[in-house]
């Protein structure tokens, strides 16, 4: 009997359509399971802000190929940019997951989540100056707009060169992935959703919770799909829209940017409350939000 309804959740989840909604963002980050199999994600946000468990599908490894069989059925079912702009993709620093999105969206923006990319750079300088990094990473997360966020750019990179030189070439080299959407414009309340990958992170936290009795994984099969599906479906039931301002609309609008229409909902004239915007865009507390 279970094994019947989960594999209506996976047809639902792969069969539902998609291509009425304008989807303005996609996040993809995989999940492995077991010691042998791996399952990629996408998350889906569309012009109105709300999120979506797109599909998934499962591989041996996080690769370019299992990427690649996602991502073509995604645009199979209708999932592109909004005409007259190009879609955002959020992913961590998988090169896999990068050659996949420019070889199926070839037009679309990507940006590196911030969270995997100071992880990686702490783990490459000493102690001692793991504290300063993190400041300045955040300051980068904080910044608003293209010039706020080439300068805090520029602080991380030159403390960088003084402290770690390969670290300091990695940040260079992945410059245009980090800095995307503050050449976007958009409002630095819309960061926290969209210079990291937490939304998706949190799913596969609540996938894993959902999954947590299972101890061993047959691939032979369709375990994986039918676990696969439930578990997404599961989680997608906690998701919350994000919320946008028509105040800023016309001028988002101009830069023909997708991720302009997602914006804080706000009264005009009225200031709004910075921790309740957060609980409220990602359905999480605040001090959740940054956690690896």
């Amino acid at each position: 009997m279970w094994e019947d309804k989960s594999r209506e959740q996976r047809a639902l989840i792969r069969e539902r359509p998609l291509a009425q909604a304008k989807w303005l963002a996609v996040m993809i980050d995989g999940v492995f399971i077991g010691t042998k199999g791996c399952v990629v994600i996408a998350i889906g946000i569309d012009e109105s802000g709300r999120k979506q468990a797109l599909d998934f599908e499962p591989g041996d490894s996080e690769s370019q190929e299992t990427v690649n069989r996602l991502i073509n059925r995604l645009k199979k079912r209708g999932v592109d940019g909004v005409e007259g702009s190009r879609l955002l993709v959020i992913r961590d620093g998988s090169k896999a997951i990068a050659g996949a999105v420019n070889r199926c969206w070839p037009q679309a923006l990507q940006q590196a989540c911030l969270v995997h990319v100071e992880r990686n750079i702490a783990d490459r300088l000493r102690r001692r100056d793991r504290s300063e990094s993190q400041r300045l990473f955040k300051c980068l997360r904080q910044a608003e707009g293209q010039q706020a966020g080439e300068e805090a750019f520029e602080d991380l990179q030159e403390f960088l060169t003084e402290r770690n030189a390969a670290a300091a070439l990695t940040l260079r080299d992945r410059r245009e992935e980090i800095l995307c959407v503050h050449r976007l414009g958009i409002p630095a309340t819309l960061n926290l959703t969209f210079l990291s990958t937490n939304i998706i992170e949190n799913v596969i936290r609540n996938w894993r919770e959902h999954t947590n009795n299972i101890k061993r994984w047959t691939v032979k099969n369709d375990m994986v799909e039918r676990w696969g599906a439930s578990g997404l479906l599961w989680a997608e039931g906690g998701f919350r829209r994000i919320r946008r301002s028509e105040e800023h609309t016309s001028e988002l609008q101009s830069r023909r940017n997708l991720v302009c229409r997602l914006l804080l909902e706000k009264k005009k004239r009225q200031v709004f409350h910075a921790p309740h915007f957060v609980s409220q865009t990602l359905g999480l507390r605040p001090n959740r939000l940054l956690t690896p």
